[in-house]
C-alpha cells in the first residue's frame, strides 16, 4: 500500500506523541541510560509558535508512521532577507525504517516548502546520528554551524560582581536593539519577526548593563520547557522495573535504618569528645546538603531557562557579559527553573566567554537551498555570530 502524506489533524495528537517517544530516544553509557522527548501540550503547539508552518503526517493505511514539522520565518541569511524554514521533529516509526520512507518524507516536505516560497531550509542533527547525516547528505543538505550547548544547574544563588548595575530593558527597546544588532548576521530576524518573539508569553525579559566607557552587553531569557521535556525510559534498568523494585528498596532502607542507626548512634556516643567534635561538622554538613537538595527539587517548577540574543559592543564587554550571566542564573533560579541553557556557535566569542574555550555540543545545523537562482554562488557555513532562535530548540 502506497504511503499517504497529509496535514496534521487534532485526532493525530496521541499517535504523534507516541511516535516521538519511540523514535527520538537518546542513549548514554552504551544504552544503559535512555531518554526520549515528550510533549507537555498538543503535538502541534511548538510549530504554531511560527506565523506560518507546515506539519505533515505520513500514513500507510490507517497506521501513522511518520511526521515532519517546518516553521517559516523571514530572516537575514546569505546576503539577503529570505523566507526560511526550520525543519524539526522528522520521525519515522521503527517498524517502517529501512524502506526509504524517511527520504521520501523529507523530499515531499521540501517540495511543499518550495511551493510555499521558502528559499532555504535548515535543521538540527547530532554528529553521532550517522543514519540521519547520510540521509540529509543524499538529499543535498550541507553543514552550516556547530553548536555549543552549555547548561548550568541553578542550585545556589550566585554573587554579582561589584560595580556592575544590571537592569531589565523595556521590551520595545530590546526589540530595537536586537533587530539592529542582528540586521546583517545569519538568521537575524527583521523587526516584525523579532517583535513576534519578544511578545511571546515565553519571553522572560532582556537584561542589559554598561560600563559608561563605550562597552555594553545584553542577553534575553526564554522559557525553554513550555512545550517539551525529557522522559527517562531506562536508568540501568527499564523504568517499569524500577516501579516494581521501589517497594523492595523502601523496605530494605527502613530495615537498615531500624537496625543500623541505633548502632551508629551508640558508637558515636561512646567516642571521646574530640572524636565526636571531628565527626559532627561533616555529619551536619551532609544532613544540610541532603535537606537543601530535597527543598530545591520541591521548589523547581520548570526545567529549562534559555539565554538567547546576546548583544555585545565595545572593547570591554566580557566582564559585563559575565555579570549578565550571573544575573540570568539568579533570575532563572528565582523563577523556579532547574537549569540555564546557552546555545551559540561553537566559535562564538560570547559562548567562549561564558562556557570556556573548547566547549562543544554534538549537535550541528545543516542547510539546504531550495531556490538556487536566488543565491550567487555556493552557500557556505554560517559565521560564528549567528542568531539562534529559542523556538528552534
Amino acid at each position: 500500500m502506497a504511503p499517504v502524506l497529509r496535514p496534521f489533524e487534532p485526532a493525530d495528537d496521541e499517535a504523534c506523541k507516541l511516535l516521538e517517544v519511540t523514535a527520538s530516544q537518546f542513549q548514554e553509557l552504551g544504552g544503559l541510560i535512555k531518554a526520549a522527548i515528550t510533549h507537555h501540550k498538543t503535538f502541534d503547539a511548538k510549530v504554531r509558535q511560527f506565523e506560518n508552518s507546515l506539519l505533515l503526517v505520513a500514513l500507510e493505511g490507517s497506521q501513522l508512521f511518520g511526521v515532519i514539522a517546518v516553521g517559516f520565518k523571514r530572516v537575514w541569511i546569505h546576503g539577503a532577507t529570505r523566507l526560511c524554514g526550520y525543519v524539526f521533529d522528522l520521525r519515522i516509526a521503527g517498524s517502517h525504517q529501512g524502506r526509504g520512507l524517511g527520504k521520501w518524507l523529507a523530499a515531499e516536505a521540501e517540495a511543499r516548502c518550495a511551493q510555499l516560497g521558502a528559499e532555504i531550509l535548515y535543521l538540527s542533527v547530532n554528529r553521532t546520528n550517522l543514519v540521519a547525516r547520510k540521509l540529509y547528505s543524499s538529499l543535498g543538505w550541507s553543514f552550516a554551524s556547530r553548536r555549543i550547548l552549555f547548561a548550568r544547574p541553578l542550585l545556589l544563588p550566585r554573587s554579582s560582581p561589584p560595580g556592575v548595575a544590571v537592569r531589565f530593558m523595556a521590551m520595545e527597546d530590546a526589540v530595537d536593539l536586537v533587530t539592529k544588532y542582528y540586521a546583517a548576521r545569519p538568521l537575524g530576524p527583521p523587526r516584525a519577526e523579532c517583535l513576534r518573539l519578544f511578545t511571546s508569553p515565553l519571553y522572560l525579559g532582556t537584561l542589559t548593563c554598561e560600563d559608561g566607557l563605550g562597552s555594553r552587553a545584553s542577553i534575553s531569557l526564554w522559557h525553554g520547557s513550555a512545550f517539551s521535556g525529557f522522559k527517562f525510559l531506562r536508568v540501568f534498568l527499564p523504568v517499569s522495573a524500577w516501579r516494581h523494585l521501589a517497594p523492595c528498596l523502601l523496605v530494605a532502607m527502613l530495615y537498615f535504618m531500624s537496625t543500623k542507626i541505633p548502632l551508629v548512634a551508640s558508637t558515636f556516643i561512646s567516642l571521646p569528645l574530640w572524636g565526636r567534635a571531628m565527626l559532627l561538622p561533616p555529619l551536619l554538613l551532609s544532613v544540610s546538603a541532603v535537606s537543601y537538595l530535597i527543598y530545591w527539587l520541591r521548589t523547581r517548577k520548570e526545567f529549562r531557562c534559555r539565554v538567547f540574543a546576546p548583544v555585545v559592543e565595545g572593547p570591554a564587554w566580557q566582564p559585563l557579559m559575565l555579570a549578565l550571566y550571573t544575573k540570568a542564573c539568579n533570575e532563572g533560579r528565582n523563577r523556579g527553573f532547574a537549569l540555564l541553557f546557552l546555545n551559540e556557535d561553537a566559535n562564538s566569542e560570547v559562548g567562549e566567554c561564558i562556557a570556556g574555550k573548547g566547549s562543544h555540543s554534538p549537535t550541528e545545523f545543516w542547510q539546504k537551498v531550495l531556490a538556487p537562482h536566488a543565491f550567487s554562488g555556493q552557500v557556505g557555513p554560517w559565521p560564528s555570530d549567528s542568531f539562534f532562535d529559542p523556538r528552534d530548540f
